[in-house]
C-alpha cells in the first residue's frame, strides 16, 4: 500500500476553506488588559505577580523564530534535525490540547456584551473543562445543535457521500455549525469534536437500553448524559494527557498540594500558563500526518478544515492514538526549541506587517503583556517552596539555567534573560530529554490544570471523588477507549 500512499504538497495543493485558522490566531479577549495584583476577575491573570517584566525588542523575536532560524526544526526535507519523541507520545495528544486549551478559552459572550465589555472584566466564562465548546447553551438555548426529535442526541452531519454521522454538521458554505468555530480549524480537530458528539449519542443510547425511556424527559436523559461525557474527559485530561505531558511524578505533586496557582473569586487563566507552558503543543506537532491509509496531509492545506468531510479524507485514528495492538500511530515530536517548519510559515492569508509564524506570535504576545524571563520564574519556584522536599519519587528538583544553556540565543542578547516559553521548553529538552515538560514548564502546567478541576463544583476532583471509568477492569480510560465507544474506530 505504500506504493499507493499519496502524500498531498502544500506548495502544489491549494484547499479552498473556511479561513478558520484566522479564528485560532486571533488574540483572546481581555489578553491585554491589565493584570493587575488587585484584580479580583477577569479573563486571564499572573501566576508570579512582582516579577519584573522582560523587556524585549519585537524584531529579535520575529528573528528567533522565522525560517531558518534557531527555532525551525528544518523537519521538511529528507534529513530532519527535528526527532520525534523518545517515549512515543502518540501524534494526536498535540490535536487533544488544543482542543482542551479551546475548552479554556472559550468565549461564549454575545456580540453586543463583547463590545459593552471588550476586556472581558465583566461578561466572560470562567476557564473550566466542561466542554462547553461542544455543548454551547444546551437543547434549550443551543437548538441547533440538536436532533429535533430527541434534544437529548446531538444532531449529527454527513460526509460528501451522504453517509450519516461522519461529520458535524455544516452551513452551505460549508462552516462547522458548532459552538466554538476553532474546532474546525482543521480535519483533526473537526473530526475529534465529532468524536465527543458521538461519545454523547452513546451515553444518551445506553442509557435508555439500561431503563431510562422515552417517558422521561429529554432533558434528563441528557444532563445525565452529559455528566458522564464531562467526567470520562475530565478523567482523560487528569489521568492520561497530564501524565503525557509533566509525567506522573508531578501530576502526585500538584494533586497533593498546588503552591503557586492561587485561585481567588473567580478562577482565570495565567497567561504564563496560555502563552507559556502551553506552548509546548506547537512543538510536538508534526510537518504531515498520515490521515488514512492513503493519505498524507499538511495542516495549512490538505488537513484544512471549514469544507465537509469526503469518504477519503476520513480520520483513521489509529494513526493518532493507540487503539489496539494490532496499530502503531505515528508519535509527535519531542519537546525542545524547535518547532516544524510548516509552523514557521506565515499564516496563509496573511499579508503586510500581519506575515507571523505561529512561534513568532506566541513569543511576541508574551512580550506584548509583560511575562518574566524563564530565569527569574525558575529562581522563585526554586526559593523557599520546599519543592525538593516533597518525597515524591521521580520528581525532578528546580535547577534554574544559566547562559551557557542557551548558546544559540547569545547573539540576541537572550542568553541571560530569555523569553518564558523559550525557556520551558529548553529545560524540557535537558532536563527530561524532551520527554515531559521539566520542573518549572511542568509545574505551572501541572498546578493550572488541576487547578481549575478544584475550582470547578461539577468536576468529578469535587463532586464525586470517587468516581471512576464504567466497564472497564482496569479501571482505566483513554482517548482510544472514547473513539471506540463513539464508533469511531
Amino acid at each position: 500500500m505504500a506504493s499507493e500512499m499519496k502524500l498531498v504538497q502544500s506548495a502544489r495543493t491549494r484547499v479552498q476553506a473556511l479561513p478558520t485558522q484566522h479564528l485560532e490566531e486571533r488574540e483572546h479577549r481581555g489578553l491585554r488588559c491589565p493584570l493587575s495584583i488587585h484584580a479580583s476577575d477577569g479573563r486571564f491573570g499572573r501566576m508570579f505577580r512582582g516579577l519584573p517584566i522582560l523587556h524585549l525588542d519585537p524584531g529579535i523575536l520575529r528573528e528567533v523564530a522565522c525560517l531558518d532560524g534557531v527555532m525551525d526544526g528544518r523537519d521538511s526535507g529528507p534529513r530532519s534535525r527535528n526527532p520525534d519523541h523518545p517515549d512515543a507520545l502518540p501524534a494526536g495528544f498535540a490535536f487533544l490540547g488544543r482542543f482542551i486549551e479551546h475548552e479554556l478559552t472559550f468565549d461564549a459572550a454575545c456580540e453586543h456584551e463583547k463590545q459593552v465589555d471588550p476586556e472581558a472584566l465583566r461578561y466572560f466564562r470562567p476557564a473550566r473543562l466542561a466542554l462547553d465548546g461542544v455543548y454551547g447553551g444546551g437543547p434549550d438555548d443551543a437548538v441547533f445543535l440538536y436532533e429535533r426529535h430527541d434534544r437529548a442526541r446531538f444532531l449529527l452531519g454527513a460526509d460528501s457521500e451522504g453517509n450519516p454521522g461522519r461529520d458535524i454538521v455544516r452551513n452551505r458554505e460549508g462552516a462547522g455549525v458548532i459552538p466554538d468555530p476553532r474546532n474546525d480549524q482543521n480535519l483533526i480537530l473537526s473530526q475529534m469534536h465529532l468524536a465527543f458528539q458521538r461519545f454523547h449519542n452513546a451515553w444518551v443510547d445506553q442509557l435508555r437500553q439500561n431503563g431510562v425511556h422515552r417517558s422521561e424527559d429529554d432533558r434528563g436523559v441528557f444532563e445525565r448524559a452529559q455528566l458522564e461525557v464531562r467526567r470520562h474527559f475530565q478523567w482523560i485530561v487528569l489521568h492520561e494527557y497530564l501524565v503525557y505531558l509533566v509525567g506522573k511524578p508531578m501530576v502526585d505533586a500538584v494533586l497533593r498540594a498546588r503552591r503557586f496557582y492561587q485561585i481567588r473569586e473567580v478562577p482565570s487563566l495565567p497567561v504564563e500558563f496560555l502563552l507559556g507552558a502551553s506552548g509546548v503543543l506547537w512543538t510536538l506537532m508534526r510537518p504531515t500526518y498520515r490521515i488514512n491509509e492513503t493519505l498524507w496531509g499538511d495542516l495549512h492545506h490538505a488537513l484544512a478544515g471549514g469544507r465537509q468531510v469526503t469518504p477519503d479524507r476520513r480520520v483513521d485514528w489509529r494513526n493518532f492514538f493507540f487503539i489496539d495492538t494490532n496499530s502503531t500511530p505515528l508519535f509527535s515530536k519531542r519537546i525542545d526549541t524547535k518547532v516544524t517548519t510548516e509552523l514557521l510559515d506565515p499564516m496563509p492569508g496573511d499579508a503586510g506587517d500581519d506575515r507571523r509564524s505561529i512561534a513568532q506570535r506566541l513569543l511576541l504576545r508574551g512580550a506584548q503583556v509583560g511575562l518574566p524571563s524563564g530565569q527569574s520564574v525558575a529562581e522563585l519556584m526554586r526559593a523557599g517552596h520546599g519543592l525538593d522536599a516533597e518525597g515524591i519519587p521521580g520528581l525532578k528538583p528546580i535547577v534554574v539555567l544559566g547562559r551557557d544553556e542557551f548558546p544559540e540565543l547569545r547573539e540576541f542578547g537572550l542568553d541571560e534573560h530569555t523569553p518564558l516559553w523559550y525557556y520551558i521548553l529548553k529545560e524540557a529538552e535537558l532536563q527530561t530529554g524532551g520527554c515531559t515538560l521539566g520542573p518549572v514548564g511542568g509545574r505551572i502546567f501541572a498546578e493550572v490544570m488541576v487547578g481549575l478541576l478544584h475550582a470547578d463544583p461539577l468536576s468529578f476532583v469535587r463532586s464525586a471523588p470517587r468516581w471512576r471509568p464504567e466497564k472497564n477492569e482496569r479501571r482505566e480510560f483513554g482517548m482510544g477507549d472514547l473513539l471506540r465507544v463513539a464508533g469511531m474506530v
